[in-house]
């Protein structure tokens, strides 16, 4: 039996996004890193450059809804994005790659929006 840490996960999703009934959002980084070798070979250090990362999204269209997620667009999410970047941007863009609209004669009409989260924006990173 796994060992239980505190009393209460977190749950849900806290925020409604503009266009989509939010059933779940996914979030995956990545970066590039470069190493650094000494004369014999051995790894000395690490630099890391272009963090960013993998967002998905998915819900359902609200009845008459009105949405913009579009391939090519940017989005403005209402959720924060996660705190796991090697190092906080000031800015984020959330650009959107791919759209999946789904439909079915027994359920809603369901949207799949993917994308990637870059470091950069109106107030990104100051050198």
């Amino acid at each position: 039996m796994p060992t239980l840490y505190g009393t209460t996960p977190e749950f849900g999703i806290k925020n409604s996004e503009s266009g989509i009934l939010v059933e779940s959002m996914n979030f995956d980084g990545s970066m590039e890193k470069y190493e650094q070798k000494d004369h014999m070979g051995k790894v000395i250090g690490v630099y890391i450059i272009d963090e960013k990362l993998s967002f998905s999204m998915s819900g359902a269209l609200p009845l008459g809804g009105d949405y913009t997620l579009t391939m090519g667009s940017t989005l403005l999410l209402n959720n924060t994005i996660p705190p796991i970047w090697n190092n906080t941007p000031k800015a984020t863009t959330v650009f959107i790659e791919t759209v999946k609209r789904s439909m079915t004669n027994t359920g809603p009409v369901k949207l799949d929006v993917s994308g990637t989260v870059y470091a950069f924006g109106s107030a990104s990173f100051e050198e």
